[in-house]
């Protein structure tokens, strides 16, 4: 008599661990899609410059009573931001009787556009003080006022002030205006007042760049103070 042995079938399954596709080894399209996410969270980041062409904003002061100076500007690849001014500690008595500009400290920055964002890495400063010599004794003591910068998304446009008679300033004030996503400039303005440069106010004046252009350098005019400054300005972009 035959024993009959029972057959067992094993029936195979076949899987595909996760991650795994055309063969690749597990977890390759987790590294893949991880390097995908990271390539589409990378900020899109552009520094900032001055183009051509540049052209002759307005004047702050005068450009009379002193003698030309060389431009006050940033190096390449930084614009100016800020500034702050030395203010005669005595009341000049030929010039309205009032305490005047003797230096300017313009303040210059990096400004980075960071997914149509502006922002704004202050660097260093460049000064000019007015002459020391023949009758300036009066205007040798000064104080240096505190620094005003414009606004985050802002930049440097003007500058108002205060002229006591036909030469020199005090009472100031930065204007500023909006950088749009496309480093255009644009015509809203803000005026940042220069705390410590004087409240006088009997010749207000604006100093003004052309529509859609900011500040890139100052041109001064100068004796014993600052007799003046003339604005230089150009578009900007960011390439």
């Amino acid at each position: 008599m035959r024993r009959l042995v029972p057959l067992v079938l094993a029936t195979a399954c076949s899987f595909e661990p996760t991650g795994t596709r055309d063969g690749a080894p597990p977890g390759e399209l987790d590294a893949r899609a991880a390097v995908d996410a990271a390539v589409d969270a990378a900020p899109q980041v552009c520094r900032v410059a001055a183009t051509t062409p540049t052209a002759t904003g307005t004047t702050l002061g005068s450009t009379g009573g002193g003698s030309a100076r060389d431009p006050l500007g940033c190096p390449p690849g930084e614009l100016p931001i800020g500034a702050a001014f030395d203010l005669t500690d005595n009341r000049i008595t030929n010039h309205g009787n009032q305490r005047l500009v003797s230096g300017i400290h313009l303040r210059c920055g990096a400004i980075d556009l960071v997914d149509g964002v502006a922002l704004v890495a202050p660097t260093g400063e460049v000064v000019l003080r007015g002459d020391t010599g023949g009758n300036c004794s009066n205007y040798l003591a000064f104080t240096t006022s505190a620094e005003a910068a414009c606004p985050t998304g802002t930049v440097l446009v003007g500058l108002d002030g205060n002229r006591p008679d036909d030469v020199l300033f005090n009472n100031v004030s930065l204007r500023c205006a909006p950088l749009s996503a496309a480093a255009v400039v644009g015509t809203d303005v803000t005026l940042v007042a220069v705390t410590g440069t004087g409240t006088d106010a009997n010749q207000p004046q604006t100093a003004a760049c052309p529509a859609g252009t900011a500040v890139v350098e100052l041109r001064p005019n100068s004796g014993c103070g600052i007799d003046g400054v003339t604005l230089q300005c150009a578009p900007l972009a960011c390439p």
